[in-house]
Parts: C-alpha cells; structure tokens; sequence
C-alpha cells in the first residue's frame, strides 16, 4: 500500500506502482522522480522522501490546526529510522 501523508511520500514506495514491471526497482524510482520533478508535481526533499506538492497542508490549514505541521516534520525527519 503506497501512504502519502500531509504530502510526504517514500521514494522506497514508488517501487510498489510497477510491481509487475520488467523494469529494475532502482531504474524506475529515478525516471518516475525526475518525471514528477520536472512537471512540478513532487519535489524531492531527500534521499528518502517525496514532497507531493498538490497534497500538502496549506498555509490556512496550518493556521488552523498547528499539529499539521509538526505531522509532516515527524514523517520526514524521524519516519523509518
């Protein structure tokens, strides 16, 4: 299952769209991030983590509920480590 939360997403999991593929895993995760960058659909935070523009809290939201933002932080800072 792919989990995008707050807008942040696994790289590792992009690997789950082409399960079936004849393509590398490594292979796929770079040509599907340079395609999401250059359309300006995701961003690349770090190694680990895909920024998914469209599903970030907006800055109203943030206003609205501070923990929003402290959700996103927690997931790219402290996720999976």
């Amino acid at each position: 299952m792919i989990i995008v939360i707050s807008g942040v997403m696994k790289t590792k999991d992009i690997a789950l769209l082409f399960k079936g593929a004849s393509f590398r895993t490594h292979d796929i995760r770079q040509y599907i991030i340079s395609l999401l960058q250059k359309f300006e659909v995701a961003l690349l935070w770090d190694s680990d983590n895909l920024l998914i523009s469209s599903l970030l809290p907006t800055e109203l939201d943030l206003i609205k509920n501070p923990a929003l933002m402290r959700q996103v932080l927690v997931r790219l800072l402290f996720h999976d480590q």
